[in-house]
This record gives structure tokens, C-alpha cells and sequence, in this order.
């Protein structure tokens, strides 16, 4: 699963636009598609032609709750719009989050979290990002692997960009999240000086990481948002529309090395994790590797992975001390191991790993990597 924001501070640059028909374009090319909107202005919406009446959760309800876990599920927020796009819509509400959350420890984490939780494993998850560098933009890069950023033609499409790049590294350096950045020209008019110019100095700025494809000005895009429908539903022939589809088949051409880059990610994280070992994280003792988990009240405790067919067999059960510490010593070779504890017979991923992947049966696996 892609998860990728679409950021820009700026607006008026294409955000919502490139959101939206992005969307639609994988969906073309037979890829599912999640939109979440972490805009308060509830444009995807609008744009994808959602009746306000037919919205009964929003984002915000995903996001605001009290307690270290959530009480709304992301499903339970999710509108089908077609086949393959699904839309986790917001509203002005949304704008009340960065008060509500306040001083709460993690709260840039809760769109991921959220995202993390869903039992259906979509192919793209794109987040329709706010303009302004705030909490729910810092959510939004937190929760991504790649940023899109959209930028217009015009002088001023190049202004403000430092503050959400420094938002970007800081996120990558303070919580060890590397992010992909790539640019997007947007309302591209190759008839003028102006666009030229900027074409050009967006290439010098971001060099590779710039999209061959551009989007150009086009009137048909501005038409099929008021008549809440992608552009290739509105008009298929129109320059936007194979534009879009353009950009869509460049995404679609990264697929397996982007899938390399985030295995590689995973694994340096896990590294990272390795060397500042916390009490009960996994670790390499003699005979194997030893995981713990403290869980004062179980009953019982044991693990399954791919190691073991994923059989919760009784040579897998966990030693409990005194202080309601459970742990069990493992032996397994060299390779990237899924597992799960299942603490009284409840199966879960392990609290003391944070390295997970998308289970296909739904929800997640911990990952482990032996060297």
C-alpha cells in the first residue's frame, strides 16, 4: 500500500485537483484507491459530488478522541464513490483538532495509527493536505512514505516552500521517518514566459525528484469539479484528463522500487530500534531472539508467525515472572519474519515492536528482521 500526501502551504496550486483526478486515474488503471481529506475546507468531497446529507462521520471523528486508542474505527468514516475510490471526507470540524489535541503526547501519530487499523488493504491511500504547515499537515507526512507536491506556474508558486521542506526533514530526522518528496508542475501554460520560467526553476530545485508529467491549464478540470466528477468522467478527451493519466501511469511505473525502498526503510527502522533497545523489545539473547511482553493480568500468552505456520502451539507459549513480565525465547535463522502475540487467546501485533505490515487477512503483522 502507497500511502501519499499531496502538500503544498500555498493555495490555489492544484491540491484537491490532483487529489481528486489522481485518484481517478489509478482507479482507471485498476488500482484501489483510498482519498482521506485532512482539509477543513471538505473540498474532495465536492469535488467527488458528496451530498453534505450523506456524510454522517468525518476525519475528525477518526482523529479526536480521548484515551491511547481510538474509539472510531476509519471504516466507519469511509464513503464507497465508486468501484475502486473510496472517500474519508472532513468538515469544518476538522479545524478544531489542532486546539482539541493540545499538549496530548503523539497526537501527530493518529492519522497513521488510524490508517495502521484499517482491516482493508487498499493499493493508494492519497491525503488531501490543507494549506498551512499545522497538525494535520504534520499528520498527514507523518502517516506518508512519499509527499506530492503540486506547484503552479506563476511566480508565486515557488514562494513558502522552505517552511513545509523544513517541516519534511524535521519530521525525518525527529522521528527517523524518511519521506520521498516529489514536485508537480500544475496549471502549466506553455505559451507564456512565466510558466517557462518556472518549469525551469522547479527542475533545478528538485532535479530527478521532479515528475515528467505535467498537469496544464485546463478548463476542464475547473468545469468537472462543479459538476462533482473526476475529469476523466467529465470529459475523457480533454487535455486534463490524459494529463492525469499521464501522471498515474508515472506513479504506477515506480511501484516495484518504491516497494524495495520501503522494505529498506523498514528494516533500517528496525535497526535504528535495535540499537536504543527499550526492556521488552525484541532481541537477540543466546539461543534465539527473546520476546517479552508485560501483561500483568494475562492468563496466557504465546506467539505465531510465518516461523511456524502461524500455529500457536504450545511450544510457544510464554514464561511469566513475578512482575507480570512474559517472554519466550525463540530460535530463528537468518530472514524477515510477520508474527503476533495472542494474549489470552486475543490475537495482537507486538506493543514493543514498531515495525508493522498490512496483514491480508486484515489489520496488521509485527515484522522482524535476523541477521
Amino acid at each position: 500500500m502507497r500511502i501519499i500526501a499531496v502538500a503544498n502551504q500555498k493555495g490555489g496550486c492544484g491540491k484537491t485537483t490532483s487529489v481528486i483526478n489522481l485518484g481517478a486515474s489509478l482507479a482507471h488503471y485498476n488500482r484501489s484507491v483510498l482519498i482521506i481529506d485532512m482539509d477543513p475546507q471538505g473540498h474532495s468531497a465536492i469535488g467527488l459530488g458528496v451530498k453534505t446529507e450523506d456524510i454522517k462521520k468525518t476525519i475528525y471523528d477518526n482523529l479526536n478522541y480521548d484515551g491511547p486508542h481510538p474509539t472510531i474505527p476509519l471504516e466507519d468514516t469511509i464513503i464507497p464513490i465508486s468501484e475502486r475510490i473510496s472517500l474519508a471526507p472532513s468538515n469544518i470540524n476538522l479545524s478544531a483538532l489542532e486546539q482539541r489535541l493540545s499538549g496530548v503526547d503523539k497526537r501527530e501519530e493518529r492519522l497513521s495509527n488510524a490508517i495502521f487499523d484499517m482491516k482493508r488493504e487498499y493499493d493508494y491511500v492519497l491525503i488531501d493536505c490543507p494549506p498551512s504547515v499545522g497538525l494535520l499537515t504534520f499528520n498527514a507526512l507523518r502517516a506518508c512514505r512519499e509527499v506530492i507536491i503540486p506547484i503552479d506556474s506563476s511566480y508565486f508558486g515557488l514562494h513558502g516552500l522552505g517552511k513545509l521542506l523544513e517541516t519534511i526533514i524535521l519530521i525525518s530526522e525527529r522521528l527517523k521517518h524518511n519521506v520521498r518528496i516529489k514536485a508537480l508542475s500544475t496549471l502549466v501554460d506553455k505559451r507564456t514566459k512565466v510558466s517557462l520560467d518556472v518549469l525551469r526553476e522547479i527542475r533545478k530545485i528538485f532535479k530527478e525528484n521532479t515528475f515528467h508529467s505535467e498537469i496544464g491549464l485546463n478548463t476542464k478540470l475547473k468545469e468537472a469539479v462543479g459538476c462533482g466528477l473526476p475529469v476523466l468522467e467529465y470529459d475523457p478527451n480533454s487535455v486534463g484528463a490524459h494529463d492525469y493519466l499521464n501522471l498515474a501511469q508515472e506513479i504506477i511505473s515506480e511501484e516495484k522500487n518504491i516497494e524495495v525502498q520501503q522494505l529498506m526503510q523498514a528494516i533500517k527502522s528496525l535497526n535504528d530500534k535495535n540499537r536504543e533497545q527499550e526492556v521488552f523489545s525484541p532481541r537477540y539473547v543466546d539461543g534465539g531472539v527473546l520476546f517479552s511482553v508485560k501483561a500483568t493480568t494475562a492468563k496466557s500468552v504465546r506467539i505465531a508467525g510465518d516461523f511456524n505456520n502461524w500455529t500457536p502451539e504450545p511450544a510457544c507459549d510464554f514464561g511469566r515472572d513475578e512482575n507480570g513480565v512474559w517472554s519466550k525465547v525463540i530460535h530463528l535463522n537468518p530472514g524477515l519474519y510477520q508474527y503476533k502475540l495472542i494474549i489470552d487467546d486475543k490475537w495482537t501485533t507486538d506493543p514493543n515492536n514498531p515495525i508493522k505490515v498490512q496483514s491480508p487477512f486484515g489489520g496488521s503483522n509485527s515484522v522482524l528482521v535476523v541477521r
